[in-house]
């Protein structure tokens, strides 16, 4: 029966396929070895790989050697390959003053991750409970959360290119003991696991049962239900807000993502908190869960700044307005960075890499038949090759830039161009010209000058091309 639901759960929720390698993170305890055990005898029928990993945090010192060494004896009996670790986690909380429990977590999915590596397994599974995804919504209630928070554990997620499954979710710790009962399995206890000093102890061993007994019988139960719910609804609302920032987003970028403010401060406020969240997310994975301090000040800020204007957030994040423009953005540059000009002579033809912006510009010359007055994109211009002064050059903007602006008489200044076209004052410094002896020829994506327009009479045609460098 137990066999048979845990069958039915993988199915449902699609967490392993056949031929998948999955790596069980083993403690010794009821949890891990009831799947464990479980995973293995339903291998060989689905057609994967069970592995198992056990790292010794070293807190509790003969006791969790004497769990590795069971943890190894039970996977030899099972022909399960087993890797056992180590990690000296008190001497690294001293050196650090880490939370234990965090340090403890983070030294043990380091250790897992480089075991995934060396057995090439695509799936890590984990055996959280239905009572720890009580506890898990429960404290999160406490502490204060929002929507995706009452979620709690999730079924599935990826983590640096590891899948981490949690198959036991829909299953209370009771089956779990009753499970190892049936198939005679006798787990090790972890001592450390009845110490409520630590947070979630104290929330398993005096907060729920306290609850239980005065308010609600069925509390965990009541919990798992209200993570199922906020769960599907939390997904309704993601796909919503993705698809709804897809219709406001202008460009995006591996660190730049520019959406149109107007029509973003248009859609409810639930669906803009959402947004920003994704913005991150897209950002950097760490950053995905910006706290709802920053979230609110964003909004207020969107509201209310003025042009040109921008706010700081940890982490190098930052959010900019320009005109009806919102960018966020990572800054990665360095303030040397930014003080660098460049400029290139171009091979005509060939190919420049321009470094600093990271793009190629492609220079072709077409003769006689092959001339084509048409462009592809803004990123193109063609000119008359023979109408050009000396060298061409692709270079950063120079102070007191000018450019002959075509369909006008006379010049007008680059960088009253920019500020006609809209440009982020911060983007300007990095934006590419091309130009020869005489003037600025063309801006790429912006505009071009009215020199040395292609004509009947042209008998060289010169094609540039800017793309960026993916």
């Amino acid at each position: 029966m137990f066999l048979t639901k845990l069958a039915a759960v993988i199915q449902e929720k699609s967490l392993f396929k056949s031929g998948d390698r999955i790596l069980v993170g083993v403690s010794g305890g009821v949890d891990s070895l009831a799947l464990l055990d479980a995973l293995f005898r339903l291998s060989q029928k689905h057609h994967w790989q069970v592995f198992a990993a056990h790292l010794n945090h070293q807190f509790r010192g003969e006791e969790a050697e004497e769990d590795a060494h069971y943890v190894q004896e039970f996977c030899q009996e099972r022909g399960i390959p087993c890797e056992i670790g180590s990690c000296n986690v008190p001497e690294l909380i001293e050196r650090t003053q880490a939370n234990p429990q965090e340090a403890a977590r983070t030294a043990r999915f380091s250790f897992f991750h480089d075991v995934a590596d060396k057995w090439q397994n695509n799936k890590l599974a984990l055996a959280h409970h239905a009572n720890d995804q009580a506890e898990t919504v429960l404290m999160r209630i406490l502490r204060g959360t929002s929507v995706e928070g009452l979620a709690g554990i999730p079924y599935q997620r990826d983590e640096a290119g590891l899948s981490i499954v949690r198959p036991f979710l829909s299953f209370y710790k009771q089956e779990l003991e009753s499970y190892c009962s049936l198939q005679g399995i006798t787990p090790r206890l972890d001592s450390s696991n009845l110490m409520p000093k630590y947070h979630r102890n104290f929330i398993r061993l005096e907060v729920i049962p306290w609850l239980e007994e005065q308010v609600n019988p069925s509390l965990q139960e009541a919990l798992v239900q209200l993570g199922s719910i906020a769960r599907e609804e939390s997904q309704y609302l993601d796909d919503l807000s993705r698809n709804t920032l897809e219709g406001i987003m202008k460009s995006k970028e591996e660190n730049k993502i520019k959406i149109k403010g107007t029509l973003f401060l248009n859609f409810h406020l639930a669906l803009q908190r959402r947004m920003i969240k994704l913005i991150f997310s897209y950002l950097s994975r760490e950053y995905g869960n910006v706290s709802f301090i920053h979230i609110e000040s964003i909004l207020d800020w969107m509201k209310q700044g003025r042009t040109a204007s921008q706010i700081e957030l940890p982490h190098k994040l930052y959010v900019r307005k320009d005109y009806d423009d919102i960018t966020f953005f990572r800054d990665l540059s360095t303030p040397e960075d930014l003080k660098k000009s460049y400029c290139y002579i171009i091979g005509i033809p060939g190919r420049t890499y321009i470094k600093e912006i990271k793009a190629w510009l492609t220079a072709e010359i077409r003769h006689g038949d092959m001339i084509l007055n048409q462009l592809e994109s803004k990123q193109e211009a063609l000119f008359d090759l023979d109408q050009l002064m000396g060298p061409v050059v692709i270079r950063s903007r120079h102070p007191g830039d000018r450019m002959k602006i075509l369909g006008m008489e006379g010049t007008k200044k680059v960088k009253d161009i920019l500020i006609d076209e809209k440009i982020p004052r911060q983007e300007r410094e990095a934006l590419p010209l091309l130009a020869d002896d005489q003037s600025v020829l063309w801006i790429p994506g912006i505009r071009r000058s009215g020199r040395a327009l292609v004509t009947a009479h042209t008998s060289r045609q010169l094609v540039l091309r800017l793309t960026k460098d993916k």
